[in-house]
């Protein structure tokens, strides 16, 4: 492995002092003396180092410090876990205790220092220097926004939640799943596990697990909220063997512990992401709701493209950091509550017009009994008293209290045929008025 050397100066002035940093690189076999980093011309240094996933060593000395103040670095990138800082007799200094990242404290009297990070995932080094009470300030408006952010999450799982129980449909529920997910993702991104002091391994191992399940549970969210299967059903296949590929680099990253696969793991992920998006967008004019969802994708996609694709590709376009991704997560949130919010009416809509549906089927079908009741009946005196259809008519109208006249106009026939039809009747019942014929089909 090649190893290449960095070494950073970092100029810190306090009040009316301003902080320059300059640099210089050379690239060495090995690395066993801090000692060369002395007396170098140095040039200086504008932007944050991003050389992809070069496995390098990296030496900053930081000098030009105020002999009165307290100062902290901090390597900002939980994937930046090998760090040892020196003081100018080059003796070991402690790290702080309960940070989110690798951070040391020292005193400017005793400058300068030396700073000697490995990097074993990815060459992505934002280093920080703070006066104490700065850093301290800084450390509080950051957990702010972190439980900020985290509550506001917390509320759009729990409106899910309540959506998918109460109308039974699932992409509430795969949204609620990914927004969890994703989460996860920025709590690891953010330090939090190092501050809770778990290991390297193990915070690798999560963040690539919650890193492809994310993109797992977006994936059918975004397949059922777009309706793929109705609009491109072959898609939902893309989408698998997508899926499947990704989920093989998630088993060789925990077997080999290779940081490519976790690269090839975030590139991937990244791609189904844009591919969800760009299906959105092909649907555009379908509905309101997809409208919603290609936007709302639209920001949080550049700031996930900026900080997980670039930064693995040693490409720096602009310096994305967690705040960043909070920010573009909340506009998608609550864009898509929106969302929510408009699918829940038209489902709403939906269940109205089928209940309506219902109804309307329920009197059809209750009409249709009646007269299937009144059908058998009919049946039933036809074979119990030998009665025609004719006279099967003549009765029932005569069971309603019809005149001879208005029989007569009803069926089309003479009065003297329905004298005749009624007296065969008579005959037929074994009786004498329509005063008995009342009794006795009410009886039957």
């Amino acid at each position: 492995m090649q190893t290449k050397i960095f070494y950073l100066l970092l100029f810190v002035f306090n009040y009316s002092y301003s902080q320059t940093i300059s640099y210089v690189i050379e690239d060495i076999d090995t690395f066993d003396d801090i000692a060369i980093a002395k007396n170098k011309d140095y040039i200086l240094y504008e932007k944050t180092i991003s050389d992809g996933t070069d496995k390098s060593i990296y030496l900053f000395k930081i000098d030009n410090l105020n002999d009165n103040e307290e100062y902290v670095i901090v390597v900002n990138n939980d994937r930046v876990r090998k760090t040892t800082l020196f003081d100018k007799s080059l003796k070991k200094q402690d790290k702080l205790k309960n940070t989110r990242y690798n951070t040391y404290k020292f005193k400017g009297k005793i400058s300068p220092f030396f700073l000697k990070i490995e990097t074993t995932k990815e060459a992505y080094i934002p280093v920080k220097i703070f006066d104490l009470n700065d850093y301290h300030q800084q450390e509080q408006i950051n957990f702010l926004i972190i439980g900020g952010y985290f509550g506001f999450l917390l509320l759009i799982v729990i409106l899910n939640l309540y959506y998918f129980f109460n109308f039974k449909e699932l992409s509430f529920l795969f949204y609620a799943l990914f927004v969890i997910t994703l989460g996860a993702v920025f709590f690891i991104n953010d330090g939090m596990l190092q501050f809770f002091k778990v290991s390297y391994s193990v915070s690798s191992y999560l963040e690539s697990f919650f890193t492809y399940i994310t993109v797992f549970f977006l994936v059918i969210f975004a397949s059922i909220y777009l309706q793929v299967s109705k609009y491109i059903p072959k898609l939902n296949y893309v989408f698998c063997v997508l899926l499947i590929i990704n989920f093989i680099n998630l088993l060789l990253f925990f077997y080999t512990q290779d940081f490519t696969y976790l690269k090839w793991l975030d590139l991937l992920g990244l791609f189904i992401l844009i591919l969800c998006w760009l299906t959105g967008v092909y649907l555009y004019k379908q509905n309101m709701h997809i409208k919603v969802f290609a936007w709302a994708y639209f920001f949080i996609l550049i700031l996930g493209i900026n900080f997980y694709g670039f930064r693995v590709l040693g490409i720096t376009f602009y310096n994305i950091n967690t705040k960043h991704l909070k920010m573009g997560a909340i506009i998608e949130m609550l864009t898509l509550s929106y969302a929510v919010v408009y699918r829940m009416r038209v489902l709403k809509n939906e269940y109205e017009n089928i209940r309506l549906e219902l109804d309307e089927y329920i009197k059809k079908f209750s009409s249709l009994s009646t007269e299937l009741l009144q059908n058998k009946k009919e049946e039933t005196l036809l074979l119990k008293y030998n009665l025609s259809i004719r006279e099967t008519e003549v009765l029932h109208l005569v069971c309603l209290g019809k005149t001879n006249k208005i029989i007569a106009e009803e069926l089309f026939i003479s009065i003297n045929t329905v004298k005749t039809h009624i007296r065969n009747i008579y005959e037929k019942l074994d009786i004498n008025n329509r005063k008995e014929i009342k009794v006795k089909f009410k009886k039957k």
